[in-house]
């Protein structure tokens, strides 16, 4: 079988099968299997396809017929311009999470912590004056990290603005060991394993004991924000084969934040920021969360589609 005879039999199997982006998951999994980019599929169009890749090709096709996200036959996911491994066991980083790492790195680079730091296209914040901690390396820690996507980006962020007197510290931790298993190797996959801390435990729980109390500079988060109906409506790639114990927030989608939001206050250092992913409708009932808190200056950031999608605050 060619190359082309082959994409489109794939494109036929998964339109019948539902599948959103057909002829884009085919191009994707046919490249895999042949080793080549998804570009290549189409310029070696009359390649004859051996029979071990061919085998190969038609049990990645079969696996998405029955709906398993593309990204778990193929074992990556593009995150923020980086390669990540991803798998049943972790959610796959969607590309809403990357404004919650972009609103992060705008509110580091505005914390008056890095002096040789530009802040430029930043929302600026009305406390950014005065915020610099003490002496040290920047700390932060990223609560339910799943595959490391927000730590490994932010921790290596850190990295460009630090110098060798202060060595940032970011805080990883997740309930899952699974999770953490491949949460630690991207971070060696991105060479940035020595500045984060991997810590196994619920919410809060794994910070315990640790003397971080008042000293994070930020903490970040992608908590579970779906409601426990809404979970049964999701397309049966999440509803199926992502872990539920990462998208079920409760019965109203807001029981991590409820968590968070009380937390943070206890963690953070004076000035330091919480800043949280947020589904649709969910920004304002958070808002109201965190100055019911305790915390300052809550404000909204929205995504190229208008929605709000990150909500940050401040300790006072």
């Amino acid at each position: 079988m060619k190359v082309q005879e082959a994409l489109v039999h794939g494109i036929r199997l998964l339109k019948e099968a539902g599948v959103e982006s057909p002829q884009l998951d085919c191009a994707v999994l046919l490249a895999q299997a042949l080793g080549i980019t998804k570009e290549r599929v189409y310029v070696e169009a009359e390649r004859e396809i051996e029979p071990a890749r061919l085998l190969l090709f038609q049990q990645m096709l079969e696996r998405r017929v029955r709906r398993e996200p593309v990204q778990y036959i193929t074992g990556t996911r593009e995150f923020m311009g980086l390669d990540f491994e991803v798998g049943p066991g972790v959610l796959v980083p969607r590309p809403e999470t990357e404004v919650l790492v972009e609103v992060a790195q705008c509110l580091i680079k505005e914390s008056g912590r890095w002096p040789h730091a530009q802040a430029e296209g930043c929302v600026r914040t009305a406390d950014a004056e005065g915020r610099a901690g003490p002496a040290g390396g920047y700390m932060l820690a990223d609560i339910g990290t799943g595959s490391g996507a927000i730590a490994v980006v932010l921790a290596g962020f850190l990295g460009t603005l630090e110098d060798r007197r202060r060595v940032s510290r970011v805080f990883a931790t997740d309930i899952s060991t699974e999770a953490l298993e491949t949460a630690k190797r991207n971070a060696r996959r991105h060479h940035v394993q020595d500045r984060i801390e991997f810590l196994e435990g619920d919410m809060w729980q794994p910070l315990e004991g640790l003397g971080l109390a008042g000293k994070l500079d930020a903490v970040v988060s992608n908590p579970p924000y779906i409601s426990t109906a809404e979970m049964e409506t999701l397309q049966p790639e999440v509803r199926l084969f992502e872990p539920r114990q990462a998208l079920d927030g409760g019965e109203d989608g807001l029981d991590y934040y409820r968590i968070l939001a009380r937390g943070a206050p206890k963690f953070l250092r004076p000035g330091g920021f919480l800043a949280l992913e947020v589904g649709a409708f969910q920004s304002e009932p958070l808002r109201a969360l965190m100055d019911a808190a305790g915390l300052c200056n809550c404000r909204a950031v929205k995504d190229l589609q208008g929605i709000p999608r990150v909500v940050y605050g401040f300790r006072a």
